[in-house]
């Protein structure tokens, strides 16, 4: 169950972080949603122009060290096949819900498939990218900000839904006016 405590924590310990935005990134998921629909609006969004759109932004969040830009996608370019295909089959027809209708087995596919792009065992970088296209069903899996979560994104993509299920409604109503509230004290519109 999540509290006002734990995300006033959350909230400090972003703070401590002088690279990341006071938004919360709200302003770059606008940015972002902006520049990618145009994507959604055809039946293959995987392409070219879908890397370049996020890579600068996979480097910024240090999702793709230590492999170069290129590698990634080269990697990307090799994968948009099958990227298209388990997107239609898998990640379209549940991509209007958030993570507490969509259960950790309708993405496994995709998130594996993404990870592979990298080439490393690790889920930050297939989180991060995946969140960039939608965040209300991938939560960012950050080694910095997760200590004592086993790479593992499976346990925590159900840990996830599972903290917010158990949650009260009232303190959900809380979290959701104390982030609109952040976000909003730096002069952002909520996205």
């Amino acid at each position: 169950m999540l509290t006002i405590d734990e995300f006033n924590r959350g909230i400090n310990f972003w703070n401590t972080k002088p690279r990341w935005p006071n938004d919360l990134h709200n302003a770059f998921y606008i940015s972002l949603q902006n520049a990618l629909h145009n994507n959604w609006e055809i039946e293959n969004p995987f392409n070219e122009e879908l890397i370049r759109i996020i890579i600068n932004p996979l480097q910024t969040w240090v999702a793709i060290r230590p492999k170069p830009q290129n590698y990634i996608i080269d990697n990307y370019l090799k994968s948009i096949d099958i990227l298209n295909k388990i997107w239609r089959e898998d990640i379209a027809p549940v991509s209007k819900g958030d993570i507490t209708t969509i259960e950790y087995r309708s993405v496994k596919r995709f998130i594996e498939t993404v990870k592979n792009i990298k080439g490393v065992n690790s889920y930050v970088f297939p989180s991060k990218f995946s969140h960039f296209l939608i965040p209300k069903i991938f939560p960012v899996y950050d080694n910095t900000a997760l200590a004592g979560i086993k790479n593992n994104y499976e346990e925590y993509y159900e840990m996830f839904r599972s903290e917010w299920y158990e949650t009260d409604g009232d303190v959900k109503n809380q979290l959701i006016t104390a982030i609109e509230n952040k976000i909003k004290s730096t002069g952002g519109d909520v996205l």
